[in-house]
């Protein structure tokens, strides 16, 4: 109901400010409804049944306002308009009665044709996290049942003096991190500080990305997201296939497979392509138990088949080394950067921004983490003595000047003060 009225009085404000005039195309009772919101206040606690009634009525105001204003040029093109239009999509759906009780959705703009029209809210949005979250910032998305964004951050490990922090990345919450890693390498490689060895969270690989990293010379130390595979198992990685990864030439048995063919996995998926073994040889397998092979529908006939693909032998790969203890002691160094993370929402602030709208996010996020790196930097340098001109016993001051910059002057201000510290350093 909050997010429905904002929007709704967001538009209003701007509607009475740019085109006054146009308020009274509106119905009575909604302009009498934003008189009441301009007095101040709305509603206190409710109930359950008079929620629901509240809200019906906000989205009939809504519906209102894009079959009135959806042709009107000149209101259409204006972002508060728009995030009415972008609220209606998501959250409401239109029911025409056409005599078979087949539901369609129309249009922002579009009342459709005479049938009787039934306005519903939807329980939820098809993406929740993506969906509008307030109109005062449209760009945050929603992660953790909380609005606003993510930040992505990669350093250096394993330094004897301090790590510093070589690449950021600021997304909506509520956008998946899987992926996201490729991007980052991109970037660490038009910086030149490609690392051999990326240590990442298990929500951002993909088994493709695995493959796509180590063609750009990086390698990726990360846990996969359906964990490990079962004691024993045998994976793709103890298949033998061609230098392409799409021809099977033998199993750990040394059978051959009988032929290759496309294969439908699940619904709505594409055929992919699979390597077809001798049914009879399979039963008599004394590996089958632990085989990765799967069965045919009729276990008594049929052949055994193996989805191949360069992406599942990396990930089988994967898999298989985790299994192994020593991976996972090697691994432990990723949660180094979560005392980053700490120190970044409680030492700079990011936890919780001043600003709003992505530009302004960003613009924020990239000065608190410039901010971390000179910190780290004048630490380093007090703890060697004092190097690259800078007398260490002003590290304390500076430090403090640099956290005062990043909470009470402008922006740019800060950017300058910064930008200069590091051209010295």
């Amino acid at each position: 109901m909050e997010l429905f009225r904002k929007t709704l009085v967001h538009f209003f404000d701007w509607l009475s400010h740019e085109f006054p005039e146009r308020l009274s195309i509106l119905r009575l009772d909604t302009r009498k409804w934003y008189a009441k919101t301009q007095e101040g206040g709305w509603f206190g606690k409710i109930d359950k049944d008079k929620a629901k009634q509240l809200l019906a009525d906000l989205a009939d105001k809504v519906y209102e306002a894009v079959r009135t204003f959806g042709k009107d040029k000149q209101i259409a093109a204006a972002e508060p308009y728009q995030l009415v239009a972008r609220l209606f999509t998501e959250h409401c759906k239109v029911k025409k009665d056409t005599g078979n009780n087949d539901d369609g959705d129309s249009g922002a703009g579009s009342t459709g044709d005479d049938s009787p029209e039934k306005l519903e809210v939807r329980k939820a949005p098809e993406s929740p996290g993506s969906s509008l979250q307030s109109p005062y910032d449209p760009d945050a998305g929603c992660g953790y049942k909380v609005p606003g964004y993510l930040v992505h951050v990669t350093e250096t490990c394993n330094n004897e003096s301090a790590e510093i922090i070589t690449d950021y990345d600021v997304t909506p919450a509520g956008e998946t991190d899987r992926g996201k890693d490729a991007g980052v390498i991109d970037r660490l490689i038009k910086s030149g500080v490609q690392p051999n060895v990326l240590y990442e969270d298990g929500g951002y690989p993909t088994a493709q990305s695995l493959i796509d990293a180590t063609g750009k010379g990086t390698r990726l130390i990360t846990p996969m997201s359906n964990g490990r595979l079962p004691e024993g198992t045998i994976g793709r990685d103890q298949f033998q296939f061609d230098e392409s990864g799409m021809r099977c030439l033998k199993c750990p048995c040394g059978h051959a497979p009988i032929r290759h063919g496309l294969r439908t996995t699940g619904k709505n998926l594409p055929p992919t392509m699979h390597a077809y073994f001798d049914g009879a040889a399979c039963r008599a397998c004394a590996l089958r138990p632990k085989c990765i092979v799967r069965k045919p529908n009729n276990s008594k006939k049929g052949s055994f088949h193996l989805e191949i693909g360069a992406h599942l032998i990396a990930r089988d790969t994967n898999l298989t080394e985790q299994t192994d203890d020593r991976w996972w002691d090697g691994y432990k160094i990723r949660s180094g950067v979560e005392a980053t993370m700490s120190e970044l929402k409680r030492g700079h602030g990011m936890g919780k921004l001043r600003v709003r709208r992505m530009p302004r996010v960003r613009l924020a996020v990239s000065l608190k983490i410039m901010a971390c790196n000179v910190k780290r930097w004048l630490r380093a340098a007090d703890n060697a003595g004092g190097t690259a001109g800078v007398p260490c016993c002003n590290t304390a001051a500076l430090i403090f000047a640099c956290q005062a910059l990043l909470r009470h002057s402008k922006l740019f201000e800060c950017l300058i003060w910064l930008t200069r510290v590091s051209l010295v350093a």
